[in-house]
């Protein structure tokens, strides 16, 4: 299923569009060839079959609300494009609409709303904003999930010790001291990443809530999900991808939807340059200097980057051994992680050893855990540093 997007010619010989047969197949998708509004029609019909329980309903007191949390990449700006065009059509078959969006930017530690000139990130928001102006648009700071959550201040992080994270010390932080601090702490810059992606998803899950929203609809296209699924496996996270990479019901008080996940990259990148005018004037293109530390989720994605190209079959197969995954049912789910909230699983908590003793009788070895390791699951605690 090798996926080869290019211009619509092979041998010398014109390809025409395989959907409507009348026009020139300029787009080359799976081998197969399409013009640029059949293109626009798979790429959107990809998004929709996933929304298709969101229809309008004739029997709806109250109109639904979705969170569309907006990194401002062109996953996301293609997400909204599309659900924009979806509402519209809606609107103009009925006269109205079957939920309402609200769109969320969570400007993380290095993405300041401050940047000045036209291609800071406040700037790209700002033109996102005016472009659909149906919506609701918001705009947080990572710092601001303190509002919503604290961080245990019985944290000690052991390469730096308690005395770092001191609580009477963080009474008198300000939200944005209270995270440099936290961040400070990290023993890594992939624990760094990490521990941000962590708190944001938590925050936008909150804000979520807050706001009355029925659901997230998140814009990871299937390249993103692989790579979340291999990186997320490597920090000790994979007891949480069935919650955080599948539709429906997740673990943090709020159902997630992932209408881009039939998707690569690389076909949404396309699709961002047929579109007129290009998605690339909306989006956020982020200067990332030389001298940025790598971490285990910029390697994934420079690998999947290069596997999307030469064997797409494999990310597409990724995505779908991740969706076989089941949750346990809430039923069984007696605690759940201070930091990311996910479930505690049966790794977690204290932990102690049987030992035979020379009568054959057993006896419990005295190897139990630190007691805040037990607030926290091994992702988590594998970041923090603690063991």
């Amino acid at each position: 299923m090798a996926t080869d997007i290019q211009s619509g010619e092979s041998n010398g010989h014109i390809q025409l569009c395989e959907r409507c047969r009348s026009q020139h197949g300029a787009v080359s998708v799976r081998n197969q060839h399409y013009c640029n509004d059949c293109f626009k029609y798979y790429v959107a019909s990809k998004v929709l079959k996933r929304m298709d329980m969101f229809k309008v309903r004739s029997q709806a007191l109250n109109k639904r609300k979705f969170l569309l949390p907006l990194s401002l990449g062109p996953s996301s700006v293609t997400l909204l494009h599309v659900l924009d065009g979806h509402l519209n059509r809606q609107k103009d078959r009925s006269g109205r609409t079957g939920y309402d969006l609200h769109v969320l930017l969570v400007f993380a530690p290095g993405r300041e709303a401050s940047e000045p000139g036209d291609d800071s990130l406040l700037s790209a928001f700002r033109r996102v904003q005016a472009h659909y102006p149906s919506y609701q648009f918001s705009h947080v700071k990572l710092s601001d999930f303190f509002s919503f959550h604290s961080v245990d201040e019985e944290l000690s992080i052991p390469h730096v010790g308690r005395a770092a994270w001191d609580d009477e010390q963080v009474q008198h932080m300000s939200n944005e001291q209270k995270l440099n601090a936290f961040l400070s702490l990290l023993p890594s810059a992939t624990s760094r990443q990490d521990i941000v992606t962590v708190l944001q998803t938590r925050l936008i899950a909150s804000i979520a809530q807050d706001v009355g929203c029925e659901c997230i609809v998140w814009g990871d296209s299937a390249t993103r999900l692989a790579e979340k699924t291999l990186a997320d496996t490597a920090k000790g996270r994979g007891f949480s991808l069935p919650w955080a990479t599948s539709d429906g019901h997740s673990a943090l008080g709020v159902q997630c939807y992932f209408p881009m996940s039939d998707l690569l990259r690389k076909e949404i990148l396309t699709y961002g340059k047929v579109i007129d005018p290009p998605l690339s004037t909306l989006a956020y293109d982020p200067k990332i200097p030389p001298s940025a530390a790598a971490t285990l989720d910029s390697l994934m994605g420079k690998y999947f980057e290069t596997v999307e190209l030469t064997h797409p079959s494999i990310v597409a197969s990724v995505v779908r051994t991740v969706n076989r995954l089941e949750a346990p049912p809430s039923d069984d789910i007696t605690s759940s992680c201070q930091l990311c909230g996910y479930p505690l699983t049966e790794w977690d908590g204290p932990q102690v050893a049987t030992v035979r003793e020379g009568d054959g009788t057993d006896a419990i070895a005295g190897l139990e855990r630190p007691r805040i390791a037990s607030k926290y699951c091994y992702g988590c605690c594998t970041s923090l540093g603690i063991s």
